[in-house]
């Protein structure tokens, strides 16, 4: 099942974090909007921190679902 969740980034990245940190560790997660190479040290943070499988896919890339 692939989800949409929007929210605002305007708390900063302490609020997103807290918003990662709620989701099940089986969840897939794609970082697709934000500031040039913030996108991908979130993806890695959830990666490393969350136990997240967490990506931030480039424009272009092709994801297999």
């Amino acid at each position: 099942r692939v989800e949409r969740f929007d929210f605002s980034s305007h708390g900063g990245r302490r609020e997103l974090e807290l918003t990662l940190s709620d989701l099940d560790k089986k969840t897939k997660v794609f970082i697709v909007h934000g500031a040039e190479g913030n996108c991908k040290k979130l993806a890695d943070w959830a990666s490393k921190e969350q136990g997240l499988d967490a990506k931030a896919p480039k424009t272009g890339d092709v994801i297999e679902i």
